[in-house]
């Protein structure tokens, strides 16, 4: 998985996916990386904001969310990651992209603290729409626009975490493994994937495809956590 594009900190802070100008000050990205970055962020600016305005995720980093609406969060990514990293397993083993997924899988993390809460994803209701279990990523551009989704979400990760631990007491061990993500290793291995991607660009223009491709998956999200943001029967 967002962060709104404003400049102020509470709109950092309001997000459950977030991007890459959340990166430290004292980290500038790049010069050969802005181009691409810059393309991500424009089009996918509006799907962005949306979702980070959705009502199971603008309170999360709040006092007072309700643990019962983390849950429901938790049990929309679970269904959100399990499809989508099932196609970037197949995207990587059919395009050979050149980039290493293996440590990066994020629906083990989900099933962890699911677990910590005794919930069984498997035995809701599946709600994913027809375009997400459908999901196809056949080019190295789609690729990308999905990686810059899923792996922006990590750094957005690490400040949700703090909030989780502070306001509901929930740690890497007790329901927020999701959101510590990879800890001392997100920046480096955002800053890795920003290196593939932009050297995958050097090979050919993928602007177009990776910026459709995330704006897709950022409504994806929005529509599966439309439906969680009721109760599950």
């Amino acid at each position: 998985m967002v962060c709104r594009f404003f400049p102020s900190h509470d709109a950092y802070v309001n997000s459950a996916l977030i991007a890459d100008y959340m990166l430290p000050q004292t980290l500038p990205p790049p010069p050969h990386t802005a181009s691409l970055r810059a393309a991500l962020r424009s089009a996918t600016h509006a799907a962005h904001v949306r979702l980070n305005q959705h009502a199971l995720l603008a309170g999360l980093t709040r006092r007072g969310y309700p643990l019962d609406q983390y849950r429901s969060v938790l049990r929309a990514y679970f269904q959100f990651y399990r499809l989508v990293e099932n196609a970037i397993g197949a995207a990587i083993t059919q395009i050979n992209p050149g980039f290493d997924y293996s440590e990066r899988r994020k629906l083990g993390w989900l099933e962890a603290d699911l677990a910590h809460f005794q919930i069984n994803p498997l035995a809701d209701p599946d709600h994913t729409p027809a375009a997400l279990r459908n999901l196809r990523i056949d080019t190295p551009g789609k690729l990308i626009g999905v990686l810059y989704v899923i792996e922006g979400s990590t750094l957005g990760g690490q400040v949700i975490a703090r909030h989780l631990a502070e306001n509901l007491n929930l740690t890497a061990t007790t329901g927020a493994r999701f959101f510590t993500a990879y800890g001392a290793l997100i920046e480096p291995r955002w800053q890795a994937f920003l290196d593939w991607a932009e050297s995958v660009q050097a090979a050919g223009e993928v602007h177009p495809e990776a910026c459709a491709q995330a704006t897709t998956l950022f409504q994806l999200l929005e529509e599966l956590l439309d439906v969680h943001a009721h109760p599950i029967d």
